[in-house]
Order: structure tokens, then C-alpha cells, then sequence
């Protein structure tokens, strides 16, 4: 086990038992033997715990193996050509390890393998169980992954936001059902204005892998990680394999893209069966995405605002009708000129079932004032043909896609007419 051995190897040596599969070959140990010594809080509790795991493993195997995404199997040993999983008391190998992990030895080069904890604090025996499903599938996806970014390489850091979110977003494919995923959809439910590739929310990602593998295919963030280049980083793997296999748009202030028109408008949609992040059980948990401020306006009614985003983070702001109001104005006027022309707008209409209405994208208007040097963008929307609404969305998107595009202020005006 090379260098990793001075942490893990004295756990490893009381694991006992063994479990295989087709593809996974498992050592662990019981917390108390019918005879002899036991493992203490080293082993489980309950030895129904290995067939669940081994079920997660393979589920997951099956999946990424199979067409549309059609990878290569994990690096194994030559000889024993399986992916080796170690149960055990993870909390007391040190820092690092306190969650269940995948790794590799790096002195000697060794082929990643996985570390699943044998015990945790779920109230239930089921609960228990489906997360030892989720944990092995999670886990698993790294190591498929491993393959192109080895863990410890720079290119695995670099990719660390989109590896984990497509290994969340299998467990909500693979397991359905567990509800563990939702303790990540926190931060993305309250804080939209996160860049999507911040490292610090690399687990909510999922949702925007969700988005891409519904408008791109099946399949696609595979492509990504077999077909990037090896240092390309995935932001910009995204806009060129999107562009180049897809015909689409990654993130643009000026077309249609998938970043801002598609997945930041459809985040907000979450009962609407057609949004491609429709996600009910997430609504029922934390409600919708976290709007930045609401005005209700009654006719001839304004209202301003002004804030700042960073790259690919989102805001929202509700604009909430009041009496007869036939339709909605807002203008949006840039004021940084640092990484100018990213920011994209658009308006929504969100009816009485949260299902999204019609919806209009702010457009560049010319600007004749000294006080707006930069492009100003705006845009009506009507709403005497609208039907029954419970509110209107404003969502604004920084479609740019590095950090150099930070920090973008604008202002806001917005009318009921």
C-alpha cells in the first residue's frame, strides 16, 4: 500500500473477512465474532451491511460501463483485477479520513481504492444501509474518474467541482429513494451566487450535472472526462465539447446558453416538470432557490436595486404584481469595467403552480448618458395575456467563466405599467 500504508495499513491488517463481487473485492471484519475477538468499533455491526455495498458498487459499475457512457473499468491490480474496498472505523485512521474516501498509495504508484465506514450514527438500520448503497456509489464514481485525473494530480483538483457533483448526482440515479443527497442542496438552495465551480461548493454541482446530462444527453459528463484534454480545465472542456458534439452554448451573455438561459432560469423552477432541474423533494425540504430582494408593485409602481456577482453565480429578484398591472420594465446597467458584457438577464413569469410562464432575455439597448458608459440591457414583459401568476422572476447570470470575471456590479430599475 506504499506511502499510505503508515495510516491505514495497521486498520487494514484486522480486517479478516473477505466479500467479492465481479468487480470489488471487499476486506472488513464484524464488530463481535460468534467466537473469538472481535473488531470493536474496526468492524459492522451487522454483516448485511457487504451485500449493500457490493450492490452500490456494482449498480455503479453497470452504469458508467454501459452505453451511453461506455467507460473503461477502473486501474486495477494485474492480478487481482479488482477495485479493493476496505470497511472500517474511518474517524479513527486520522484527519483526512473521517468520511468515506478513495485513494491511492503514491510510493510506490498504486491503483485507487476505496474506504467505506463500518459504522455511523443513522437512527435506523435502513438508513444506515442506504447510505453504506450511496457512499460505495459515490465513492465508486472517483475511482472510474481516477482513470483520466489520477487522485493527487493536479487535473484532479482542478476537476474535484464536477467529480463530485456527477458522483451526487449518480447516487439521486442509482438510488432513488435516499434522501441523503438533500444535505447538499443546502448551500445551493441559499446561496445561488456561488460560482458554480467553487471549490467549496463542489458537492452542489450535482444539480448542474442533472442540467447538462438532461440538455446534452445522457452520457455527456462522461464524454467530458474521457475526452478533455488531460490538463484542459472542465469550464473550458465544457464550452468546447458542448459546442463541438452539442451545438450549444455553455455560457454566453449574448445567446442562449446553457449556463444562463437554461440551467440558472430552470434552478428556480423546481416543481415545474418540465425544468431541468425539477426537483420536488428538494422544494419540500428547503423550498425554492433564495431570492435576493422582492418588490410588490402596483401600477406605475418602481423600484431599485444594486448588487454585485461573481463568475457563474446567479441571483433572482421577485417582482410581485399588485391590482391591474398589464405588464413589467426592467432595465439592467453594468458598472464594473473589469470582464464587461457577462452579465445576462431575463424575465420570467411564475404562475400559480410555480410552472414557468413566458419568458423574455434583457437585450443591449443603446445608451445615451453620460452616467451609463457601459452596454444597458433591457426588456418588457406583458402580462395581460399571462393567465393567472403568482409572481414574475428576475434572474440575472455572470456568464463569465473564470475569476477574472468577479466582482460584477450593476444596478437595476424596475416598472409595473
Amino acid at each position: 500500500m506504499g506511502a499510505l500504508a503508515t495510516k491505514l495499513e495497521p486498520f487494514v491488517r484486522e480486517l479478516d473477512l473477505t466479500a467479492e463481487s465481479e468487480h470489488f473485492r471487499i476486506k472488513y471484519s464484524l464488530r463481535e465474532k460468534p467466537s473469538g475477538r472481535g473488531n470493536a468499533s474496526g468492524g459492522v455491526c451487522d454483516a448485511v451491511m457487504i451485500p449493500t455495498i457490493l450492490d452500490g458498487l456494482e449498480r455503479l459499475y453497470s452504469k458508467l460501463t454501459r452505453p451511453p457512457h461506455s467507460r473503461q473499468g477502473p486501474v486495477v491490480e494485474p492480478q487481482a483485477k479488482k477495485t479493493l474496498v476496505y470497511v472500517l472505523d474511518l474517524a479513527a485512521v486520522g484527519p483526512g479520513y473521517g468520511w468515506p474516501s478513495s485513494d491511492h498509495a503514491i510510493d510506490p504508484p498504486h491503483p485507487p481504492f476505496i474506504c467505506l465506514p463500518a459504522r455511523t450514527e443513522h437512527p435506523t438500520l435502513d438508513a444506515a444501509l442506504q447510505y453504506a448503497r450511496v457512499a460505495a456509489i459515490h465513492e465508486a464514481t472517483h475511482v472510474f474518474n481516477a482513470r483520466e485525473r489520477p487522485i493527487g494530480k493536479f487535473s484532479y483538483f482542478l476537476w474535484r467541482w464536477l467529480n463530485e457533483g456527477m458522483a451526487v448526482f449518480l447516487e439521486t440515479v442509482l438510488a432513488g429513494g435516499c434522501p441523503d443527497y438533500l444535505q447538499y442542496c443546502l448551500n445551493w438552495v441559499d446561496r445561488p451566487e456561488r460560482p458554480l465551480d467553487d471549490p467549496q461548493a463542489c458537492y452542489q454541482a450535482a444539480m448542474f450535472v442533472r442540467c447538462l446530462e438532461k440538455t446534452a444527453g445522457e452520457g455527456f459528463v462522461s464524454q467530458l472526462w474521457t475526452q478533455a484534454d488531460e490538463e484542459e480545465p472542465p469550464v473550458a472542456a465544457l464550452a468546447r465539447m458542448l459546442a463541438d458534439e452539442k451545438n450549444l452554448v455553455f455560457a454566453s451573455a449574448s445567446h442562449e446558453d446553457l449556463f444562463g438561459w437554461v440551467y440558472c432560469r430552470d434552478a428556480y423552477f423546481l416543481l415545474d416538470p418540465t425544468s431541468t432541474c425539477f426537483s420536488p423533494e428538494v422544494f419540500a425540504r428547503f423550498g425554492g432557490r433564495a431570492v435576493t430582494e422582492a418588490f410588490a408593485l402596483g401600477r406605475g409602481g418602481r423600484a431599485a436595486a444594486r448588487d454585485r456577482l461573481d463568475h457563474l453565480g446567479c441571483r433572482y429578484y421577485l417582482i410581485r404584481p399588485v391590482g391591474h398591472v398589464s405588464g413589467v420594465e426592467v432595465r439592467l446597467t453594468p458598472r464594473s469595467t473589469k470582464g464587461a458584457g457577462v452579465l445576462k438577464a431575463q424575465l420570467a413569469v411564475a404562475a400559480q403552480d410555480m410552472r414557468r410562464g413566458q419568458t423574455v432575455l434583457l437585450r443591449s439597448q443603446p445608451s445615451s448618458a453620460a452616467s451609463e458608459p457601459m452596454p444597458v440591457a433591457a426588456a418588457r414583459l406583458d402580462l395581460a395575456a399571462a393567465g393567472p401568476i403568482d409572481h414574475v422572476v428576475l434572474v440575472i447570470a455572470n456568464c463569465g467563466d473564470e475569476a477574472g470575471s468577479d466582482g460584477q456590479e450593476y444596478g437595476l430599475t424596475i416598472k409595473a405599467v
